[in-house]
Formats: C-alpha cells, sequence, structure tokens
C-alpha cells in the first residue's frame, strides 16, 4: 500500500525520476530500501533495469525500424535502405548521352557530369552550347522521369541553336 504522506509522495518521484520506474516500483524500493533514498535508487536500478539502459533499448528499437528493409511501405518509418539504393540507382545508372547528328557518339556517367558543372559551371555550360551549334545534342538515359523532363530541355535549348545558326545562314 503507497503511503501518501507529502515526505513519501516526494520520495517517490524522486525515485521515479532519476530512474524512470513506475510509481509501484519505486513504492517496492522504497520500502526494500527502508526509506533510504540512494539505496531504494540503487535497488530500483539494480532490480528493474537503469534508465539509460532503458532510453538506449528505446533508440535502438527506433533505429532498427528505420534499418528494416522489410518495413511495411503504409507506415511512416524511413527507410535508408531503399533510399540509398533509389540514389545510387539515380547516380550510378544514369548517364549524360552525347548525340551527334542522330547518332549516340558517347556517354559519361551523370555523376561525372554534375561534378563537372559543379566545378566550373561557365566552362561546361559554354562547350555544350557551342557543340550544339556544331549537330551536338544531349539526352539523359536511365530509369529516371527527372531524365527525360532534362532530356526535353536539352532538346529545346537544342531547337533554339539550330534556329540561331539558320538564322545566319
Amino acid at each position: 500500500m503507497i503511503n501518501t504522506s507529502k515526505g513519501n509522495e516526494d520520495f517517490l518521484l524522486k525515485v521515479m525520476e532519476k530512474t524512470g520506474v513506475t510509481r509501484e516500483q519505486a513504492q517496492d524500493a522504497y520500502e526494500k530500501s527502508g526509506g533510504d533514498l540512494l539505496d531504494a535508487m540503487i535497488y530500483a536500478e539494480r532490480t528493474y533495469g537503469s534508465t539509460a539502459q532503458r532510453n538506449a533499448n528505446a533508440y535502438n528499437a527506433q533505429q532498427n525500424a528505420y534499418y528494416n528493409p522489410n518495413a511495411n511501405p503504409n507506415n511512416n518509418s524511413f527507410d535508408v535502405n531503399g533510399t540509398a539504393k533509389k540514389i545510387s540507382d539515380v547516380i550510378f545508372k544514369t548517364s549524360l548521352e552525347i548525340v551527334h547528328n542522330g547518332n549516340r557518339v558517347g556517354s559519361i556517367p551523370i555523376v561525372v557530369f554534375i561534378l563537372a558543372l559543379v566545378c566550373s559551371f561557365s566552362s561546361v555550360l559554354f562547350v555544350a552550347l557551342v557543340a550544339m551549334f556544331f549537330n551536338v545534342n544531349y539526352r539523359i538515359s536511365g530509369n529516371s522521369s527527372a531524365g527525360l523532363v532534362v532530356t526535353k530541355l536539352f532538346d529545346t535549348v537544342y531547337s533554339v541553336v539550330q534556329a540561331i545558326k539558320s538564322s545566319f545562314n
């Protein structure tokens, strides 16, 4: 039976706060320790487990939900493996194809193209535009829906460059 005196209430709250045990477990620790706060905390942690261990277990359980490759797609957990696979598929299975007069003459991984843009945006852009005056076009290959948008952008720019080129002839 829990004693509801003010002193006992403070005691139980301190044991519950410091050890993370339930009210009933704190009362049990109070009774076993004979009312000594330090002994009650030690008893509670040894008997019911430490707060740190419970927090670590809760954290590990939460982290395991994020790394579950068999996670239910309808739940809201974040699947790192699936996301990393999608990103790697886009980066390593997508390439920039170089097309001259309708024939594919080469391709480079999209990651190389992106790095070149990041390192030297104006130079890469200048070379790509000048090459379009010599009937060179570009397209993105791979399974990315964004690749279709970028390919349409390249086609639009190519059409504009060809129109400019024909206006000089």
